[in-house]
């Protein structure tokens, strides 16, 4: 479900396939949550062709832990980071 929320497709799109391979049925409380993390997902992206470093990215990547978004498991699962990105975020959050 995160990756399809981090995906970069349009909010009807994710919604629809959510709805559908997901089975969530999009209450008001659902539909807010997952605009948050679309939002957030446009931001890491802002983030990254901002700082145009991986040191951004990693830094995105900690603050959406340390903020409460994601785990490094949801993260690992994604398949979107390397184990060399995770462990560098998994370190520095000690």
């Amino acid at each position: 479900m995160l990756d399809t929320l981090l995906a970069k497709m349009d909010a009807e799109t994710k919604k629809k396939k959510l709805q559908e391979e997901h089975n969530l049925p999009m209450t008001i409380k659902l539909e807010k949550e997952m605009n948050d993390m679309c939002n957030l997902s446009s931001g890491i992206r802002e983030d990254g062709f901002r700082d145009g470093e991986h040191k951004g990215k990693l830094e995105t990547i900690r603050n959406m832990i340390v903020d409460g978004f994601t785990t490094i498991e949801a993260l690992k699962a994604t398949g979107r980071y390397t184990a060399e990105e995770l462990s560098a975020v998994a370190a520095s959050l000690h």
